[in-house]
């Protein structure tokens, strides 16, 4: 039945379309007739014609007026013009500089309807450009994440782990101890804190990509090993005083680094040459009703990572 309806409509609209553009055919035929008979009208009334002219006297007359015409500018525009001026000057004078005033505001309208245009072109664009920003989930990039004025937010970050709302606190980095495994670190204390579920994954100590990092970075390799020793412990001191905590190893070379809450992700890069990941770019991302925008994406690749070091499992303790 909803189909049929659906039919009779459109069947409908076709019709109402064609038979409009029927009648405006009509209309406009009429129209063109009517602005003919009034252009005739006023031939035969400027040549006190009492009869159609045929196409020879049409002809005639088009090459009168031609010839005509100068004498008619004259006599119609130059002299009155002239008389005017003579006669009235003040007003002479207010018609030129009203004109010229017309002419000037008709440039300036033209050209900022111009510059309109271009800033509505520019505007269309930028909200695209923001519609992609909010369907990927992009709230800020810093250029570095050092504890400066100019660096990533870490109050931020730290006041997102110890919100209410938030269960858990996922970390995939290198080392840690930069992070929250040394003292003055900037999660150091905020572990202490959170009551809720954390895991981490940081690089296997004494492998090649461990070495090959702490090339990269400038550090003596049992120094790097040193330095994951030392998050490792931190950990299990926070295990030890009842955290939910869960440590595991990678064997490969370190690439992303994440700290992902329920609402929001930290998202760096690990330069294969260097320099340290606390001087590279910044991404901050939230939660999107999208489960194609970046937080879901990195949020999956942190567990793809996380069951593939299933067997790597460090034990804290208890």
């Amino acid at each position: 039945m909803l189909k049929l309806i659906r039919k009779i409509k459109s069947a409908a609209g076709v019709a109402l379309s064609d038979g409009l553009g029927e009648a405006w055919k009509y209309v406009r035929a009429f129209l063109l007739a009517a602005l003919s008979v009034y252009a005739l009208a006023i031939v035969r009334n400027v040549y006190g014609l009492d009869h159609t002219p045929d196409w020879d006297e049409a002809r005639s007359l088009l090459i009168k007026s031609l010839v005509d015409l100068p004498t008619l500018v004259d006599q119609w525009v130059v002299s009155p013009s002239y008389s005017l001026i003579v006669q009235r000057p003040l007003i002479t004078a207010a018609v030129l500089i009203l004109s010229g005033a017309t002419v000037v505001l008709g440039v300036l309208l033209v050209r900022a309807n111009n510059v309109l245009n271009r800033q509505s072109e520019v505007l269309k664009n930028a909200d695209a450009n923001d519609a992609l920003v909010r369907q990927a989930g992009i709230i800020g990039r810093y250029p570095h994440a050092k504890q400066s004025e100019d660096g990533a937010p870490w109050r931020s970050l730290c006041d997102d782990i110890l919100c209410p709302e938030n269960k858990y606190l996922y970390i995939l980095g290198a080392n840690g101890v930069d992070t929250f495994g040394g003292p003055g670190a900037p999660l150091y204390d905020v572990l202490k804190s959170f009551r809720g579920t954390v895991n981490v994954i940081l690089c296997k100590p004494g492998t090649t990509p461990m070495k090959r990092r702490a090339a990269a970075v400038g550090t003596n390799a049992a120094d790097y090993k040193k330095a994951i020793s030392t998050s490792v412990r931190r950990l299990k001191e926070l295990r030890k005083a009842g955290h939910s905590i869960e440590v595991r190893y990678y064997d490969g070379k370190p690439n992303w680094k994440l700290m992902i809450t329920n609402s929001t992700l930290w998202v760096q890069y690990y330069l294969p040459s260097g320099p340290h990941v606390d001087e590279t770019p910044v991404w901050l991302l939230e939660s999107t009703s999208n489960h194609d925008g970046l937080y879901h994406l990195f949020h999956m690749e942190f567990e793809r990572i996380w069951e593939r070091c299933a067997a790597s499992r460090v034990d804290l303790g208890r």
